[in-house]
């Protein structure tokens, strides 16, 4: 990977399949992003290590990765983004569960749609 304060996830998957073939056996197959450089998982305490880092260098106010991953969901049910699709991208194991998670996104999108709709209704 290239030595800057920013990798573009493209620089981060072209690093990721050249260390992989160059490992061949080595390398242990897993599904996450964040990796060891032998493809095992990483501590989850690194990434919330380099978010510090990242935060404390930049005056920015300390969030919790988790809080990055609601803000992310919430903001794709806001958008209009397919319950479905949400869900998968979530990795969640069905709709049921970002339904029940997220039920506060979706009621804003349920106040738009009515609001929407009352206008529709005022200019027949």
């Amino acid at each position: 990977m290239t030595n800057t304060n920013f990798i573009t996830l493209s620089d981060y998957k072209t690093w990721y399949d050249e260390h992989k073939f160059n490992l061949g056996d080595l390398w242990e197959n897993t599904d996450y992003l964040f990796l060891q450089d032998n493809g095992k998982p990483m501590n989850p305490c690194t990434v919330n290590s380099w978010l510090e880092d990242f935060e404390l260098k930049n005056g920015f106010k300390h969030i919790p990765p988790h809080s990055l991953r609601h803000t992310c969901i919430t903001m794709q049910l806001n958008a209009g983004v397919p319950i479905k699709v949400v869900s998968t991208r979530a990795g969640h194991a069905n709709e049921r569960i970002t339904l029940d998670i997220y039920t506060h996104a979706l009621q804003s999108q349920d106040e738009q749609a009515a609001d929407t709709y009352n206008k529709y209704l005022m200019n027949i």
